[in-house]
């Protein structure tokens, strides 16, 4: 009962964010706009094509091309090779004698298309080009005049003859009809491509999730006696901005906490994080809901304490720009020692998350993701009490993922500074207000900054 409820759960928070996502995006322009010239621009973009038509001119054919890249969505691309918008780009175009083919980088994994005309069936061909060499094709096909068994040519892996547009099929697919084929691409974009919401990169889903836990180990232990119990409330927003192998990701994030102390060493934890990105112009929303219970297993005289926090968390992210969208389950596993030396506090955080993602359907999209990862986030740091009521220090963390698909990124770097101002309830001391900056690199040009305040009531 549980676990469907779970589901329940997660699938509303999956719905929200799609219609989040779908209400961000801008409408279609009705004015098709004049097609950009790649060789002219520079700069990195979610998707970039090549079209190629070939006019049959009587004996003599001639052929000519251009350039189509997006930054917002990855279907308008695709959007623009249908008949009217070719038509605008290519003068004289027809589609009963004409063929078009392109080739397409889709969020970094390469596609090629053909479309052709033969005895008035319209037939078009998707192959996908994978990172590690292999090729995989499917083929559409629409008809009006023939019949069902001309249309149903053998070909690439399956057909569909649909009395529906070959491109309106192909998008279809992409929506989540590809089946398989999909979950290919959704891998592939995970371990080859540096964007991904889902996994593949220190901005994803999982590598949030991962941090999430972390913290909660990191910021949930009290670190004096106590003679009573303590309920804290706490908003920790943070914002990101980071490059990674020439794209821009900025990310916003407001995790909301509650953490009840029941005494100084026990002390449990909801934690729901809310983050908003941009991808270039891309947008992609994830929230989560997570539990922990931190126990503290040893305090010594000299004031050294061990705690674990073990956690559970569901969660969804979903963008409608990137075609990317899947619900989440996390547990994890996090250790916190500190080690006070006078005005000196040193403390060291481990953290063991397993995430494993859910497929769903939604509408006419289903999400093509089926990922599981063991991840890791170690991290040292040092507090110095500067007064009675400021604390101030520095930290080292390493992320790095253990086992499950492969990332593109799959460790990243983080260091930074923070500064506290304490305040004293039922004689347990606890920052009232914080605030970080920090610096992140890792692997194929990772880098940035990102900035986090935290309050507590």
């Amino acid at each position: 009962m549980r676990r469907h409820l779970a589901k329940i759960f997660a699938a509303s928070l999956l719905l929200l964010i799609f219609n989040l996502a779908l209400a961000s995006s801008s409408p279609q322009d009705p004015q098709y706009p004049a097609p950009a010239i790649q060789a002219t621009q520079t700069g990195d973009y979610l998707v970039k094509a090549r079209v190629d038509i070939k006019y049959a001119d009587g004996k003599k054919g001639r052929s000519t091309s251009i350039y189509l890249y997006s930054n917002r969505n990855i279907l308008d691309v695709f959007d623009s090779f249908k008949d009217a918008r070719i038509g605008f780009y290519f003068p004289g175009y027809d589609t009963n004698t004409t063929t078009l083919s392109g080739t397409v980088n889709l969020r970094g994994v390469n596609v090629t298309v053909q479309r052709s005309i033969d005895h008035g069936v319209a037939t078009l061909h998707f192959c996908l080009l994978y990172a590690s060499g292999n090729k995989q094709c499917h083929e559409f096909q629409s008809f009006v005049k023939a019949t069902a068994s001309l249309a149903a040519k053998s070909g690439f892996g399956s057909v569909q003859v649909l009395n529906e547009d070959v491109w309106d099929q192909l998008i279809d697919w992409l929506k989540g009809k590809g089946g398989s084929l999909l979950t290919q691409l959704a891998d592939d974009w995970v371990s080859s491509t540096a964007i991904d919401p889902v996994a593949g990169n220190p901005n994803s889903f999982f590598a949030q999730l991962t941090k999430s836990n972390f913290n909660l180990a990191a910021n949930g232990m009290l670190n004096n006696a106590s003679e009573g119990s303590l309920n804290l409330f706490s908003l920790t927003p943070s914002y990101s901005d980071v490059t990674n192998n020439g794209f821009s990701v900025r990310s916003a994030s407001l995790p909301l906490k509650y953490t009840h102390y029941f005494n100084d060493n026990n002390a449990l934890i909801v934690d729901a994080p809310i983050t908003y990105q941009q991808i270039q112009s891309a947008t992609s929303y994830s929230v989560a809901l997570g539990m922990g219970f931190t126990h503290v297993l040893l305090r010594t005289p000299s004031k050294v304490a061990w705690a674990l926090t073990p956690s559970l968390n569901v969660g969804a992210v979903g963008s409608a720009d990137l075609g990317a969208g899947t619900l989440l389950y996390d547990t994890a596993l996090a250790s916190r020692v500190v080690i006070p030396h006078g005005n000196i506090t040193y403390g060291i955080t481990d953290d063991v998350s397993y995430l494993v993602t859910s497929k769903i359907k939604i509408g006419d999209i289903e999400t093509p993701y089926d990922l599981n990862n063991i991840t890791m986030l170690n991290g040292g740091d040092i507090t110095y009490a500067a007064s009675k009521n400021y604390n101030i220090g520095g930290y080292i963390n390493r992320f790095d993922v253990l086992s499950g698909m492969k990332w593109y990124v799959p460790s990243y770097n983080e260091i930074g500074f923070k500064l506290s101002k304490l305040t004293t309830h039922n004689k347990i001391s606890y920052s009232q207000y914080t605030g970080s900056l920090s610096y992140l690199f890792g692997e194929h040009q990772y880098q940035g900054v990102e900035f986090t305040a935290g309050f507590n009531f």
